[in-house]
């Protein structure tokens, strides 16, 4: 959890960014294009996202949420299983919307105003 930086300044609402470069404990990215830098939504941060991220740290946890690796040592695949749970309770239960279902959706929406290569990314 040491890949995670709040950024504060006077007057300006406070900024969190998640960096998945693949340098940080058992990160692992395909390819340097793989690198991210997550911003965190402000709703997030008012519905407690720092207190969490504290508990966690208090707790010893070296990772934001607690998922088991697959059998071939990658974290997605639990992490896509919870999402589509959640969506199915929460959102929708029709079986088109799934994890991979947001970045279409962001990929179709941003085809009208951002360029193909940030698109694509």
């Amino acid at each position: 959890m040491d890949d995670i930086e709040v950024v504060q300044e006077a007057g300006k609402p406070t900024v969190v960014g998640i960096y998945v470069t693949g340098m940080g404990l058992d990160q692992s990215i395909k390819n340097d294009a793989s690198a991210r830098v997550f911003i965190v939504h402000l709703r997030l941060i008012e519905l407690g996202f720092l207190d969490y991220v504290e508990q966690r740290r208090a707790a010893s946890a070296t990772k934001l949420f607690d998922l088991a690796q697959s059998t071939l040592g990658t974290w997605s695949k639990e992490l896509s299983r919870r999402l589509n749970r959640y969506i199915d309770r929460t959102v929708t239960d029709d079986s088109r919307f799934v994890f991979h279902s947001m970045r279409h959706e962001f990929s179709d929406r941003s085809e009208l105003s951002i360029s193909d290569a940030v698109s694509r990314r």
